[in-house]
């Protein structure tokens, strides 16, 4: 579809037209890329797919873009996504599971639909102690005929049968079992995506108990630091 038409199609869809051209040229400016050493961080923080409405989000072409600045070293994708374009998803997940670095995907807030599946392209995938992961089945907006209608169903329920399979090759469970409860939102906190196994380890946290006498313990040096201030000012003021 050139830009003219695609135009044209959005315009009819009720969205800005001119929004056609940026498909096209849209580069890497909606991914942060980090260098931590021979590793390479990717922050996946937006939706996935381009964004008709806002004119953001993240295609595939950019994610493509942001692996060719990776080097050899191991790609950490940390993931903050409400999901978004099925087929952009996709791409992404194949083409971590394509690299030969070391893949480890983070969880850092939510992995919503297409961006669960971008979560499960890791060789290794953790997820935060109170972030969560959402899968469901893939839906659409469709217009035209019943006849059309159909072909639609039939497209989505075969997209939901390779979802459920990569869902399954993670778990090592059978593709069936994820079709019966992807009819609905599933929201798994971390503990369940583990026993799951969509999950391989929750990050862990420094423990509040390691902090805080540190924390005190500087506190009160920096309190009785003041004190003999302002004790020292008060004799001066007072010619002590």
């Amino acid at each position: 579809m050139d830009i003219i038409a695609r135009a044209n199609f959005l315009n009819d869809l009720g969205y800005d037209p001119s929004v056609a051209s940026k498909l096209d040229h849209a580069g890497a400016g909606d991914i942060q890329i980090k260098k931590r050493g021979d590793d390479t961080e990717i922050l996946l923080y937006e939706q996935i797919g381009f964004d008709w409405q806002t004119s953001e989000g993240v295609t595939a072409k950019q994610f493509d873009e942001a692996l060719k600045d990776a080097g050899s070293g191991k790609i950490v994708v940390r993931i903050n996504s409400p999901g978004g374009d099925v087929w952009d998803g996709v791409a992404i997940y194949n083409m971590l599971k394509s690299t030969p670095n070391h893949v480890e995907t983070v969880v850092e807030g939510v992995a919503a639909s297409a961006a669960s599946i971008v979560a499960m392209a890791g060789d290794e995938v953790k997820i935060y102690p109170s972030a969560q992961l959402m899968i469901h089945s893939a839906w659409t907006i469709a217009m035209g005929n019943s006849s059309e209608f159909r072909d639609v169903a039939d497209v989505l329920d075969k997209i939901d049968g390779q979802l459920a399979e990569i869902y399954a090759s993670k778990t090592g469970t059978e593709a069936s079992e994820f079709l019966k409860v992807m009819s609905k939102d599933n929201y798994y906190t971390a503990k369940e995506s583990i026993e799951l196994g969509l999950v391989d380890s929750v990050v862990e946290l420094d423990s509040d108990k390691e902090k805080r006498p540190a924390a005190a313990s500087d506190n009160k040096r920096i309190t009785a630091d003041a004190r003999r201030r302002m004790l020292a000012l008060r004799k001066a003021r007072l010619g002590l």
